[in-house]
């Protein structure tokens, strides 16, 4: 019998929503909080354990509580820090044991050109100090066998010479049964990489034209970009909308390229385990 409660913060992000449907198919007790309600029990200082047992039909008493922090994570770096620091106050009222995990970036510890990555980096060294945990992911996909090419040509984007650009990726389902192995050990100060794959980014004649797959190595046809070009001009442009504090929504978004050409050194070096 499964002695742990998934409790996830950020009810209605991609990640939450796939994580509750895929721990609930592998038969583990699993809820989801809202962002505007996490909120407001912090802002007028309730008991999140109040809450989750007053709103959830578990007996949870003897329930170790895993509580998944899939919020996104692009709010300032400051208030991230005290975000952080309101959720473990609370959560160190508990009465049931309690294990929290952090989401993080793909290997945010190397090169960190954008702010959502410094974040990440700087967030995992707190994460770590407190003697909690981390699972760190690429970027996230909720189906595993959905991809398949729908031209005859192979098309895919790559740099000038010819190399393709890789996204590293994360199947909801590999990641659900990471977290659902993780509550059968329990151990505080884990530190977990949750990567499925690399993928390219294929180019084709159907909607949708740009998407992702497994690169395939017969009929390829590459389209060069100038990646190192479109990124340093990309750093300048956000660099001044930070600078006059502009547009923070573009900043994050801006910054995407950015993250995906600096990650393309370390991509071939980590381990994927094709889940």
């Amino acid at each position: 019998m499964n002695r742990s409660l998934f409790i996830l913060l950020g009810k209605n992000g991609k990640i939450s929503r796939s994580l509750k449907s895929n721990l609930q198919y592998l038969k583990e007790n699993v809820i989801s909080i809202s962002t505007e309600n996490l909120m407001s029990i912090i802002k007028n200082k309730k008991s999140l354990e109040s809450y989750i047992f007053k709103n959830i039909k578990y007996k949870v008493l003897n329930l170790d509580l895993i509580i998944i922090n899939c919020l996104s994570g692009t709010t300032p770096l400051e208030n991230e820090i005290k975000l952080n620091q309101k959720l473990i106050k609370n959560f160190e009222s508990f009465k049931n044991k309690y294990f929290y995990i952090y989401l993080s970036t793909f290997e945010p510890q190397n090169k960190s050109l954008t702010k959502y990555r410094r974040q990440k980096k700087h967030m995992e060294k707190i994460i770590l100090s407190q003697g909690d945990n981390i699972i760190r992911i690429g970027y996230f996909i909720k189906e595993k066998n959905k991809f398949k090419n729908n031209n005859n040509l192979n098309i895919i984007f790559s740099n000038l010479i010819f190399n393709p650009i890789y996204v590293p990726i994360t199947f909801a389902s590999y990641l659900s049964k990471v977290i659902s192995e993780f509550s059968k050990y329990k151990r505080n100060n884990s530190f977990i990489k949750c990567y499925s794959d690399k993928f390219v980014i294929n180019l084709s004649f159907k909607r949708p034209f740009i998407n992702l797959q497994p690169l395939i190595k017969r009929n390829l046809i590459f389209i060069p970009l100038p990646f190192f070009l479109i990124t340093n001009l990309l750093i300048k442009l956000a660099l001044v909308f930070e600078r006059f504090n502009f547009l923070e929504f573009y900043i994050h978004k801006i910054q995407k390229p950015i993250s995906l050409y600096e990650q393309q050194n370390y991509i071939s070096k980590v381990a994927y385990t094709k889940k």
